[in-house]
């Protein structure tokens, strides 16, 4: 049975936001199409999602659509260079958020020291419970 995945505003919000704030694309610069396009295939979601995304962000005022059909381009505005240094930010702190629980839920599934105390490292055992914890 395959997996489905649900792609909501905001995945497509926070791929585009992503693609422009990866580039260094500040308030007012613009992508060509093509390079979006590239930047958009690397996400690994549909043409489709792309076209409603930007539909959405367009829609929020973040993103503005410049340019004859053959040389279209995508600008950022202010509001979207706002919200991408938003996303980024929150994108990091999640990442941080994900990696510690995954050391903590490593940890807590590794099973308890043989010895007692905190006994994961050998200066540990040397050590009292208060020196441990003040390090």
């Amino acid at each position: 049975m395959a997996h489905r995945i649900h792609v909501n505003v905001s995945v497509r919000s926070l791929a585009l936001m992503s693609i422009f704030h990866d580039l260094r694309t500040g308030c007012g610069q613009a992508l060509t199409w093509p390079e979006l396009a590239e930047q958009w295939r690397q996400t690994g979601l549909r043409d489709s999602d792309l076209e409603q995304g930007l539909q959405e962000l367009v829609s929020a005022g973040q993103l503005r659509i410049s340019g004859s059909e053959f040389e279209r381009q995508v600008v950022l505005t202010e509001d979207g260079a706002c919200e991408s240094d938003r996303c980024y930010e929150r994108v990091q702190r999640t990442h941080a958020g994900i990696a510690a629980l995954t050391v903590l839920l490593q940890t807590s599934r590794r099973g308890r020291a043989r010895r007692p105390g905190f006994g994961r490292r050998m200066q540990d055992a040397h050590q009292p419970v208060a020196q441990v914890v003040a390090h």
